[in-house]
């Protein structure tokens, strides 16, 4: 739903949206708000559709530093579209910047599903324990953002996006700008192989601990989790997928055997 309300024509238009979402935040998370309160500033300041996504969103149950974090990601998205008033257009700049978007886009829905299941199917879960799922959430939703990137340059150029660093590009000789010409090229590839690398880094240390995760949604989490790896699997081979618009796909034999092993993984 908010990624439909941010999807607007202009920068300004954006961040009306996310200065709206942010206060429907700071309203539902103040302990001084009343119910009503919440409502009334629903139902005055977003479309009907939003309204029941938004007055049923569980913000007792929910973490709100993710919620805050996946704001910041529409308004980061945001500045790919205008170069109105000084906007940077390719807000990517360097790899903090990357691990900033990618947290707030990917890694902060992590963190926000695990904590569902954990409340709904294990609440006597240890802290510490909690604290710890949560976090590897949070850094495996980084790692499919990665894969993400790394299958789409060509499709993202289209829009006129380019993620991978701008401090990458300059050092292969490129910059965003050659990139939206020609995103492909031996360089392109040893970009995305570099950013694959790091997407397998994080995954490597967090999927233990996803193994925490209550039984009753393990499988699912992890079924998704090693689906969308094995596109970045595919990726680092040199002949092993198809391409459809320009993204790499996994065969769906593959797919499904990935799916069921995960599933009946213990």
């Amino acid at each position: 739903m908010a990624d439909d309300l941010v999807d607007a024509e202009t920068a300004e238009d954006v961040l009306s949206w996310t200065s709206k979402l942010t206060r429907f935040l700071d309203l539902s998370y103040q302990k001084e708000s009343s119910r009503d309160q919440v409502q009334a500033f629903v139902e005055k300041n977003f479309p009907a559709y939003a309204h029941s996504a938004l007055l049923l969103l569980p913000t007792e149950i929910l973490p709100s530093e993710p919620l805050y974090l996946l704001i910041k990601g529409f308004e980061m998205d945001s500045q790919f579209s205008s170069m109105e008033k000084g906007a940077t257009r390719f807000p990517i700049k360097d790899e903090d910047a990357l691990k900033e978007y990618s947290i707030g886009v990917a890694g902060t829905v992590g963190e926000l599903c695990v904590a569902l299941i954990v409340h709904h199917c294990e609440p006597d879960m240890d802290e510490t324990r909690r604290s710890s799922l949560l976090e590897a959430a949070c850094r495996m939703g980084i790692a499919l953002q990665y894969v993400n990137i790394a299958r789409d340059v060509v499709v993202d150029v289209r829009m006129g996006r380019v993620y991978l660093p701008t401090t990458w590009l300059t050092s292969e000789g490129l910059s965003s700008e050659s990139v939206i010409k020609d995103p492909q090229g031996d360089a392109i590839e040893q970009l995305r192989r570099r950013l694959l690398d790091m997407a397998f880094g994080i995954y490597r240390e967090a999927r233990p601990t996803m193994d925490w995760i209550p039984d009753a949604g393990r499988g699912p989490m992890i079924a998704a989790v090693e689906s969308y790896m094995e596109i970045g699997r595919v990726l680092l081979e040199k002949d092993g997928f198809f391409r459809e618009e320009g993204k790499a796909t996994v065969p769906p034999f593959r797919r499904l055997r990935t799916a069921i092993k995960a599933l009946y993984e213990k």
